[in-house]
Formats: structure tokens, sequence, C-alpha cells
């Protein structure tokens, strides 16, 4: 087994937007940064005990820590790695508005990828600040050669998938679609609604021979039939490859907010990051995730979502215990349309080519 971990890191809980969905509280205007002595100790924990360590900076805005933060981080690093084989990746989730050519320069030498969110046609009324953070994409791409995008989609804007995506592909944007999982009335989709809408854009795209960009989200099921290939945390058992560091150094399961009791403790508390995985909190939420996915298993589509996400089990179900909630059945609806989809159209010349390639190299899968 590979020896690897995923840690989103939250270096401060402040944002300079105030999105409409955002899981963080819309009100926080405290600064709370990542000290240096907190940044050492995690790379301390983490580092010496991994063949591959993968560093998703998140927040809060990740950019408000400002330049010489993530200069830090990368003399740490490199203090650690310059001993070992280690392989390091660092990625940042920004909403780009504080973005410089200094900051871009210095992430693109460094080999920081970056992602960014804009919610397509209605994003001047979930997230606002449009022409920044398209400006701040445009700085990324001059010296990066891909900027990811994620589109939350909510009551807002579900009615304008077709329109968004043809705003994102007349930018040449591939993008990954998420639901709005919170109870705000205004924002909370209709799941019957939202299924009907994400099978009319998949097909519009998939027959959409032009198309210059992909869909994520599609490609996560399609990649999966095709290949038996996931690479989504939130379908791939994430307990013990994933975990969260806010910038006190609690450690969490995710960049999402869970209670307390499921806190793994503090980066302080240990000498090996692995002892986090003995931590009563991760005990608590490993018992419930297993009775989940023990429900679960009859699914016809387990194994491909491997019982689910966590935070959507227990924002959606009332505990991370319980499944079949609307996101799960969405799933299992859109997952079942795809694939018969791809069985039925294996051979049409009119896919776009994303499709056509895919299904060429699965051409001598047992299916196909």
């Amino acid at each position: 087994m590979q020896n690897y971990i995923n840690l989103l890191m939250i270096p401060t809980d402040y944002c300079n937007l105030r999105c409409k969905y955002c899981f963080f509280d819309k009100n926080i205007k405290s600064f709370n940064r990542m000290n240096e002595d907190t940044l050492y100790q995690t790379m301390k924990i983490i580092l010496p005990y991994y063949d591959r360590v993968s560093f998703v900076w998140h927040g809060g805005e990740p950019l408000s820590m400002g330049l010489d933060f993530y200069k830090t981080v990368v003399k740490i690093q490199k203090e650690f790695s310059n001993c070992t084989n280690i392989q390091i990746h660092n990625s940042i989730q920004s909403n780009l508005t504080l973005l410089t050519d200094e900051m871009s320069i210095f992430f693109a030498q460094n080999k920081f990828s970056i992602s960014t969110s804009y919610d397509g046609v209605c994003n001047e009324i979930t997230r606002g600040n449009s022409q920044q953070i398209l400006s701040g994409r445009s700085i990324c791409l001059d010296h990066q050669d891909h900027c990811g995008i994620i589109m939350v989609t909510s009551k807002i804007n579900i009615n304008s998938l077709i329109e968004s995506y043809h705003f994102f592909k007349m930018h040449d944007m591939d993008f990954k679609i998420n639901p709005y999982l919170g109870i705000d009335k205004e924002l909370v989709l209709d799941y019957n609604l939202y299924t009907e809408k994400m099978w009319q854009l998949f097909y519009y795209w998939a027959i959409d021979s032009d198309t210059n960009i992909e869909i994520s989200s599609f490609n996560s099921i399609i990649d999966y039939i095709l290949f038996h290939k996931k690479k989504l945390c939130t379908f791939t058992s994430c307990l013990g490859r994933w975990a969260s560091i806010n910038y006190n150094g609690t450690i969490k399961p995710c960049n999402r907010y869970f209670p307390d009791e499921y806190s793994y403790g503090n980066v302080f508390d240990y000498n090996s990051f692995r002892e986090a995985f003995d931590s009563e909190g991760f005990r608590r939420i490993i018992i419930k995730a297993i009775k989940r996915r023990n429900k679960c298993k009859s699914c016809e589509i387990f194994d491909y979502c491997s019982g689910g996400c966590n935070y959507v089990a227990m924002t959606e179900n009332g505990g991370i215990e319980n499944n079949n909630g609307n996101y799960c059945q969405y799933l299992k609806i859109i997952y079942k349309q795809i694939e018969t989809f791809l069985l039925e159209h294996k051979s049409d010349r009119k896919l776009n080519k994303f499709l056509k390639n895919k299904i060429e190299k699965a051409k001598n899968h047992i299916k196909y």
C-alpha cells in the first residue's frame, strides 16, 4: 500500500469575500493566522513519516496570508525533503482576487497548482467580484497551464446550467460542479430538479461535438464505469488518508465543518501525524462511517461511492452513520443514466472528443 497522506490546510479563517453558500461563518471578520511554530510543527510530524504528501492550502482565503508565508512553507518543506525521497505537492484553492504577478510566478516556479470557484452566469449573485476573479485567473494562466474551476450549484443557478456551460466553454474553462449542501432556503436544492438538470447538462455536453472543455463531475463517473478508476476523496474512504489542519494546529477530518467531538487533537500533541489516527475523535467517526457503509453494501453503486462522504451524511442525513439521503439518490440515478448512455452510444460518431477518446481507450474492457 502506498504511504501517502492528503492534508487540507487552513492557514487562516479570514476571507475577503462573503459567498452566499460558504460553509464557514459568513460573518467572520477576524484574521486568525497560522504562525511559523505551528507550520513547522505540522511539517515536522508529517514529512518524515510519509513517502508522498499533498498539501491543499484552503481557507478562508489562503492568499490573504501573503507571499512570505508560502516562501516559508517551501523553505520548511525543503528542509525536511532534502533528507528523504519524499514527494510533496502543493495546491491552492483561492478566490484569486488577491493574486499578483509576483505570487503567480512564485507558485509556478515551486509547482503549486491553483484552482478557484466561479458560479457561471450567476456568479455575481452568489459570489460577486466576478471581474476580479477572472482577472486573477488570467494572472494565473500567464504562468501556469491550468487553473481548475469549481461551480457551486444551488437554487439560484440550477436552472442556468446550460447557459453556464456555454460561458465556461467560451472561456475555455474545464469545471467541476459541487451541489450546495446547506439548509439556507434561498439556496437549498430540490434534488429531483437537480437530477433532471444535471442529466440535461450531461447529455448536452456529451453530444457537443465541438466542445473544448471537460466536466470533471461527469468524468469521475465515466472513468469508474470504463476503467474502474476513482480519485474523489468523497468516494474513496478518506479516513486515514485525508485530514484537515486549522490555523491553530487543530486536526479535523475535513476542512468542512465537523463538531469538536470529531477532532483528532492538535499537531502539538504528536510526534508523528499517524498518532492522530489513534485519537478518540478518529475512532468516533470511523465507527459511525463503518456503520453507514455496512448499510450501503447492498447498493448497486457501492463499489463506486464506497458509502459516500461523511460530511454529506452528517449534514444531510442527521448523522455520519446514516445513508440514503438526497445526494445519494441523485448519484444512483445519474450513475445509471450515464452507464446506460455509454453502452448505447459507444459507437456514436456525434459524441464529443473527450468521450470518444475514453471509449476508444476502454474498447478492450469486458463491457465495451
